[in-house]
């Protein structure tokens, strides 16, 4: 398969004609939905687009833009040096692909999804667990170095990632303090991916947003029911040792 069959256009230097393909085609294969199909589509986008980039360049080096060039550009005389240039500038010129590059890159497409799954099940769960034993430090300390960590930011775009923390803050009495960091983590987070091409995270960070809210809220009044409940305890001692006190 070529990058133009991918895109399912003819083999074009109009930038344009390229990202009205991709846009019609990309609204069938969701990146979430459809990983595999979007990664193919977003691969032949861009390498059309830097076909282009080298058209443009060759018609530049040669004095004239309305000279075309193949696909597969063949060294010719004298202009050796040339395409060694836009080689280490632009990649490989070639634009095909065999059946064989094409199941390598699914079978890494493959390997990072099993990866990912294995840190969702198995690795995360144990450190979240890991976050309420930890002695030292303060919470927001420890969410830092979490949120900070190899293991956070390989599943930064995971909805999934983003539900279990929903569930571990709403199940542990986090601090306010710590509710209030890992919201505005996640205020970065959709910063850095846009909602039209990440609907499920966004509704995963939406609720969560809303969960760490709730929970530093809730922070202050749990503090009070401590406090309550120590001085109404010191209260009654005080009773009952003013009872003993009368008794003897």
């Amino acid at each position: 398969m070529t990058i133009w069959q991918a895109l399912g256009i003819p083999q074009t230097t109009d930038q344009k004609e390229i990202k009205k393909a991709y846009a019609a085609r990309v609204k069938s294969c969701h990146r979430e939905e459809k990983p595999e199909e979007w990664a193919v589509l977003h691969d032949a986008y861009q390498r059309a687009i830097q076909y282009t980039k080298r058209q443009e360049k060759e018609s530049d080096l040669n004095g004239s833009r309305t000279v075309p060039s193949p696909v597969k550009p063949v060294a010719r005389e004298g202009l050796k040096e040339r395409d060694g240039a836009l080689e280490k500038e632009y990649g490989q010129l070639e634009t095909d692909e065999t059946e064989a590059q094409w199941q390598e890159y699914f079978a890494r497409i493959r390997a990072g999804q099993e990866r990912s799954r294995k840190m969702l099940t198995e690795e995360l769960p144990e450190r979240l667990r890991g976050l309420t034993l930890q002695g030292e430090g303060t919470q927001k300390k420890r969410w830092e170095e979490f949120l900070q960590s190899e293991l956070a930011i390989t599943l930064y775009k995971e909805p999934e990632f983003w539900r279990q923390i929903g569930e571990h803050v709403r199940a542990q009495e986090w601090s306010e303090e710590a509710c209030r960091y890992i919201g505005r983590r996640v205020e970065d987070i959709k910063y850095e991916f846009n909602s039209r091409d990440y609907p499920e995270l966004w509704r995963v960070l939406d609720e969560l947003e809303m969960i760490c809210l709730e929970e530093a809220l809730k922070d202050p009044l749990r503090r009070t029911k401590i406090t309550l409940r120590g001085f109404g305890l010191t209260i009654l001692v005080f009773v009952l040792i003013g009872v003993f006190v009368r008794i003897i």
